[in-house]
Formats: structure tokens, sequence, C-alpha cells
């Protein structure tokens, strides 16, 4: 095609084109901020939910480790609360206190009467916690409050675990609520720089598909209406940017209307062919017969003596299939058409309008004709090349030079050096995304694009940078928490030694009491035939009071009585120094268990005062008897005083048996604390082997907890990069 003919086609495209760039940009502005905000209120929206997730897994996790804890340290106040010890319960409430630090606020317990015995810290109180303390002595029912930081559990005792008592705990989930917001406001930080890259991508993509037509649209109109020749744009485009330009067209072209007479006569290069209102050609340019003489063979076929040197006078319809039809339509044409006819191999565009003149009447027909084969092979070639990029695909390369219409190898150029641009920078950053997806956040994006391309690069490299960073802080705090279990799991190894290690020594204090108590019940056994023995020999006294007659035989018997008695003493002081023995020995054992032991030091103390006495006793029977043996030794000579003898020896008897009585009830007395003594270490060693069972179930969860942390530096583990590999090696 001429570059007469190439103007002519493409001035009007040009008609009532905007004359400045605001209004495109100011759309396309609009477009790209509601993008933006929508990214922006998408990328908020699920931060939010994140961080809510987040703390209603910490909170959860927080209340049921909290519980647990209560429910231990319940299970360990059983002693101290049953016996009143205020001070023990005191420093084991301090101890939790200081172990928990800013995650406990306070803590109370209290006896079988909801008595407070000890607090440490803050103490919860109120209504509801009072209500909930008597519950729990009442009945043995645990209460939580309804986020799970207030905690009432019961205190048991002994073997079936009777209620003695509550432990009240009051929990703060601030240090907790601390670390999930500080989660959550790095998630954000991250939601924050992917949505900002995400609206990137959308403005750029944006700008690609409406942006930058209308701007080269108005471009095209602009230098229209300026006199330069130009095509507009995106008419093929089936969206409004297409109709826009299609408008566009039709208004320049009939602007034109009046002058393509005038060029068609004025430049021999324009095809143009002039009919006039019968339709008689009249005209033909030099251009359009070497087109036409290229094609002759073709319409030869249809219309046989073809000759385009010799076309005036011939009808304009001849190369019509459709000549009536088309005679018609022009004699009824009052506007400009354009169609395309197939002449062999060759695609000719036609231009049809219609010359009027003064009064509107019409004076011929002019006919614009434009060889548009190779043009529309350039722009199907450039259809499939722009198929292809809305597809991803960029490796197509247009073949420059091919059409007639120099600005379509313009187009077909910039579409080229558009699709060399944008494969670049896809394969660009096509390296560090696909390396991040195999969790390698070492690779960055070349900086050096321009425009739009180097933001995008920028912003995508921040966003690996962070994620890197992000990675990096959550090893780290594996690193920490890894820590933190070896230290748990080692006190509960500890607590766990210590607590086997007092189950046994409690085990040997029962056996020593179980054979002190064999003792007691042995002597309060003899301490009874003793008291028998007494009452019977009063009963002797007094008959042979009653036969004082018979006082020799009386005298001889109360002589083997008397000896009997000394045997009877002599058992008595036996067992008082053994019981005396005894004493001793549960005292030491009462001193050997310290706290524990002081109800027992207590009942040794009064079984030792017990033995003391009988020892006492057995020597004032000794003392009688040797007076009772001289006596009788003097019973011949003093037969006639045997009867008041034996009255007083009726006073001394019933004196010792009174005694005797005394010590087989003090002895009974002795077996039954020293029973009380072996039920209550027998519920210490019961009390101490739950313990030592807790301890074992805090050490197999301390050992779960460190599998769960070695999940975690095994699932982000997955992403390598410099900084992460320097934080493996400092947990190393």
């Amino acid at each position: 095609m001429s570059p007469a003919a190439s103007s002519s086609a493409a001035r009007p495209a040009a008609a009532g084109a905007p004359a400045s760039g605001r209004p495109p940009a100011r759309l396309g502005l609009r477009i790209a901020l509601a993008a933006a905000l929508a990214a922006g209120l998408l990328t908020a929206i699920l931060s939010g939910f994140s961080a809510w997730q987040q703390a209603r897994l910490g909170h959860s996790v927080f209340a049921s480790g909290v519980a647990q804890i209560t429910q231990l340290t319940a299970s360990g106040l059983g002693g101290a609360v049953r016996f009143g010890k205020g001070d023990i319960i005191e420093a084991d409430l301090v101890r939790l206190a200081e172990a928990n630090g800013r995650n406990l606020v306070g803590a109370a317990a209290y006896g079988g009467d909801a008595g407070l015995l000890a607090s440490a810290g803050q103490p919860p109180a109120g209504g509801e916690v009072d209500a909930a303390v008597r519950q729990a002595i009442a009945s043995g029912l645990s209460w939580s409050s309804a986020d799970g930081l207030l905690q009432v559990r019961p205190v048991g005792f002994g073997a079936d675990q009777e209620t003695v008592g509550a432990l009240a705990v009051g929990w703060s989930a601030a240090a907790i609520s601390e670390q999930v917001a500080a989660a959550a406001w790095r998630n954000a930080l991250l939601g924050l720089a992917i949505g900002g890259a995400v609206a990137l991508v959308a403005l750029w993509a944006l700008h690609r598909s409406v942006g930058k037509p209308l701007t080269a649209m108005e471009r095209a109109v602009t230098r229209l209406l300026n006199g330069e020749s130009e095509r507009v744009p995106g008419q093929r485009r089936r969206d409004e940017i297409g109709a826009l330009a299609r408008a566009m067209t039709a208004i320049h072209a009939k602007g034109l209307e009046a002058t393509r007479l005038k060029q068609a006569v004025d430049s021999a290069q324009v095809l143009l062919m002039v009919a006039d209102d019968e339709d008689r050609i009249t005209y033909v340019s030099p251009g359009l017969k070497t087109v036409l003489n290229r094609v002759a063979g073709a319409v030869r076929e249809r219309v046989p003596g073809f000759d385009a040197e010799n076309l005036e006078g011939m009808d304009f319809n001849v190369f019509h299939a459709s000549r009536a039809h088309q005679a018609g339509m022009l004699k009824s044409l009052t506007r400009t058409i354009a169609t395309d006819i197939r002449l062999g191999e060759r695609r000719l565009g036609l231009t049809v309008s219609p010359i009027h003149g003064a009064g509107g009447k019409r004076l011929g027909t002019v006919v614009e004709w434009l060889d548009r084969t190779e043009d529309l092979a350039l722009l199907a070639d450039i259809d499939a090349a722009a198929a292809a990029a809305a597809q991803g695909e960029f490796g197509r390369r247009l073949k420059l030079g091919a059409g007639a219409d120099e600005n379509l190898d313009r187009v077909a150029a910039q579409v080229n050096r558009i699709c060399e641009t944008m494969d670049a920078f896809l394969t660009d950053v096509d390296r560090p995304v696909a390396a991040m997806a195999e969790g390698d956040l070492s690779h960055r994006v070349g900086e050096d694009h321009a425009g739009r391309f180097g933001h995008v690069a920028v912003s995508l490299n921040r966003t690996i940078d962070r994620l890197a960073t992000l990675v990096g802080d959550i090893k780290q705090a594996e690193v920490a928490i890894r820590r933190s279990i070896e230290q748990v799991s080692g006190g509960a190894r500890d607590l766990s030694g210590r607590t086997e290690a007092q189950a046994s020594a409690i085990e040997e204090t029962t056996a020593t009491v179980e054979e002190i108590s064999a003792t007691i019940a042995t002597n309060a056994d003899g301490a009874r035939d003793a008291a028998a023995m007494a009452r019977e020999a009063r009963a002797r006294a007094q008959r042979g009071q009653a036969v004082v007659g018979d006082a020799v035989s009386s005298m001889s018997e109360i002589e083997a009585s008397s000896g009997r008695i000394g045997d009877i003493t002599a058992v008595i002081d036996g067992i008082a120094f053994q019981t005396n023995l005894l004493a001793l020995n549960a005292a030491v054992e009462a001193a050997r268990a310290g706290e524990a032991g002081k109800g027992f030091a207590v009942v040794a103390s009064e079984v030792r005062t017990l033995a003391q006495r009988s020892s006492e006793a057995a020597r004032d029977i000794k003392e009688l008897i040797a007076a009772s043996g001289a006596k009788v030794a003097d019973g011949v000579r003093l037969v006639n005083a045997t009867g008041e003898a034996l009255g007083g020896l009726l006073e001394s008897i019933s004196g010792i048996a009174g005694s005797v009585e005394d010590i087989a009830q003090a002895s009974q007395e002795q077996a039954t604390g020293m029973q009380e003594i072996t039920s209550a270490v027998t519920h210490m060693d019961d009390a101490t082997q739950r313990n030592a069972a807790l301890a074992e179930e805090s050490a197999r969860a301390a050992a779960a907890l460190r599998a769960e942390s070695d999940s975690l530096a095994e699932l982000i583990g997955f992403f390598r990069n410099a900084d992460a590999r320097a934080a493996a090696h400092r947990a190393a």
C-alpha cells in the first residue's frame, strides 16, 4: 500500500478521539484503586481471622495447662490440709506462684470448714468462688470459670481420697495473650506485604488491559487530529474499548467523505475508483489498476474478458456475484460502507461512499480499495501473539516488514518488545518463586527492571525477605520452646525420683510403726493379765481376813501369793522398761520424719510417761512385797496381830490392783493410738504413690510436648535461607 493510501485509510480512525490523556488516566486509576482496596480488605479479613484463631487456640491450651497444674497442686496438699499445716501449705503456694510467674494471680487453700488456711499472691475472691469452694468441700466437685482462669479443686486425703478441703487458684492469660498478639502482628505485616504485592500485580494488569489501550487510542486520535497518519488501535476488541475505537473510526470517516474525491484525483498512489450515479466506472487510480492486474486471472473466472487497464465505462458491480443486489444497495446508499472481498489469494478492503452534490442529490459513488492481504496476515499473527500472551506464553515473535502498513509494523515491533520484556521479567520472577515453592528463600528477583516491573520485583524481594525473617524467628522460637521442654522434663524426672524416695521412706516407717503397734498390743495383754491377778489377790486377802482363825495356813498362802506378786511386779517392771525403749525408738522415728511425724512424737511422749508410771508402780509393789515378807517372817510371833496386818495388806493390794488396771487401760489406749498412727502413715504412703504417678504423667506429657516440638522443627525446616541456616547452626 502507498503512503498516501495508508494516510487516507488511517485518518478516519481518529474522529472523535479525546484531546488529552486525563480521562483514560483517571479511569485506570479508579479501577486500580478499587482493586487495591479489595486486595487490602481481603488481606485485613484474613489477618484478623488468623489472629482470632491463634488467640482462641492459645487460650484453650493455656486453660488446659493451668487446670492440670491446679489439680496436681491440690493432690499434693492432702496431708497438710488434713492436719491444718498452714505454714507448709503457704510454702507450697509460694513455690507455685514463683514457678508460674505472671501467669498466676493468686492461690488460697481452705480447710474442711471452708476456713482459709493459707494463701499466696492475690487469691480469687467473690461469691461465685466462695460457692465453688463450699461445693468442692461438700461434694468433691471441681469448678472452673467460663474462661478457665479461675480454678477450684477439692483436696483429698487418704486411700479413699476423703475431701478435707479445697484449693482456689486465679490465673492470668496476659503473658500468653501478649505472645499471641505479637505473632498476630507479624502475620498481619506479612499479610499486608503479600496483599501489597497482589495489589501491585493487579495495578500492572489493569494498566496493561485498560490504561495502556486507552492511552494508545488517545495518542492515535490526537495524531489523526493533527493530520498525521494513524490507525486507531483496538478496533478488533469485543469490549467497550473496541466499540469506542470503531465509533471514533466511523466518526472520522464521515468527516473525510467530502475530501475523498479530491484525494483520489490528487494522488495517483491511492487505490481509488469512482462511479457515476448509474454505477458506471468513471475513474480508476493507477495503483488500483496495478493491484487488479495482480488478480486479473481470478476476476476473469467471474468476468470473462476482464482487463484492468480498460475499466472505465464498465458496470461498477461487475466485481460482485449478485450484481442486481449490489446495484440496489448502491442506489439507496446514503453513507460510507466498508467490506472485504477475496480475489484469488488477495484480500481487498473496499470503502464505499456516496457522493452528494448541493441539495443532497446523489452524484455517484467513490470506492477506496485497500490491499489488506499482508496486513491481515500480520494482524492474524498479532492476534495469535496476543492470545498466546493472554495464556501466559510470551515466546511468540512477529515477522517485521511483512505488512504494507508501516503502523502495523510498528505495532508488531511493539508487540515483540512487550513479549520480550514480559518473557524476561517472568523468567526472572519464576526463578525465586519456584525456589520458594521448594522451600529455598535464598533467591531474589533482579531489581534492574523498569517501571512497574521494578516495583513488582522490589515488592516480591521484600516479601521473600520478610518471609525468611519470619521463618528464622519461628525457628528461634522453636529452639527456645525445646529448651523450656528440656527443663520441664528434667524437673519432672527429679520430682519423680524424690517422690519415689519419699515413698520408700514412708514404707519403712510403716513397717516400724506396725512392729511398735504389735509390741504395745502384747504389753496390753500382759497388763490385763496382771490386773486379773491383782483382783484375785485382793479376793484372797478378803477371804484370809474372814478366816483369821486359820492364821498359819493363811500366812503361808500370803507368803506364796507375795512370791507370785513379786514375779508379777518383775514382769510389770520389764514391760515398763520395754515400753520406755519403744517410746524412745518412736521419738527417734518421729524426729526423722520431720513435720509429718510431729503427731507421732506426741504419742511417743505419752507412751514414755505411762512406762515411767508403770515402773514407779512396780517399785511400790516391790516395797510392799518386802514389807509383807518381813511380816510373814514374824507371823508366828505376831499371830495376834494377823488380822490387823491382813487389813493393811488388803488396802495395799487394792491400791496395786487399781494401779495395774490403770496400766492396762493406758496400754489399751496406747494400742488404739498406734493403730491411728499406722492408718495415718498408710494414708501418707497412698498419697505419695499417687504423687509419684502424677510425676510420671508429667514426664510423659513433657516427652509428648517435645515430640510436637520436633514435628514443628521438621515442618519449618522445609524453608532454607541464609538466616534460617544460621539459626539452625545456633540451635545445634
